[in-house]
């Protein structure tokens, strides 16, 4: 996929992370082909290519997992994410982190995306406990 992992002490570029760890837990926890569906979702929306970080990709996969019809869209999934600066919502995010952790917050950006991919449905109470307690 042209994903590089790099080490902490650098910055990444485009289409680089240093959250190879949770790359890794992502892909035990979902299988290939959902960590493959995040990746995606990250890099080929318009200007997320920089936010490859943990807590981005950790609700980018939490959505998949919670809202699969939306997911199933294929390009419209991704489409929707260009009007989504995900790196800006996880700095928006961090500042609420004391009452809510960074992987949550971000993953209300469905409230953004419903405009573009109709109503969410209702997660089963397991998928809400099974997704957000990491």
């Amino acid at each position: 996929m042209g994903i590089e992992i790099v080490p902490t002490t650098v910055r990444p570029d485009k289409n680089q992370t240093c959250a190879g760890a949770t790359i890794a837990a992502v892909f035990d926890e979902h299988g290939p082909g959902h960590l493959t569906l995040v990746l995606r979702t990250i890099t080929e929306s318009t200007g997320n290519e920089r936010a490859l970080k943990a807590p981005i990709i950790w609700a980018v996969s939490d959505l998949i997992a919670t809202q699969p019809a939306w997911a199933d869209r294929g390009l419209g999934w991704i489409e929707a994410f260009d009007d989504v600066d995900l790196n800006a919502l996880m700095v928006r995010a961090r500042g609420n982190r004391k009452a809510v952790g960074v992987r949550a917050g971000i993953a209300l950006l469905y409230e953004r995306l419903s405009a573009a991919l109709g109503s969410p449905a209702r997660p089963s109470s397991t998928s809400v406990l099974r997704c957000c307690t990491t």
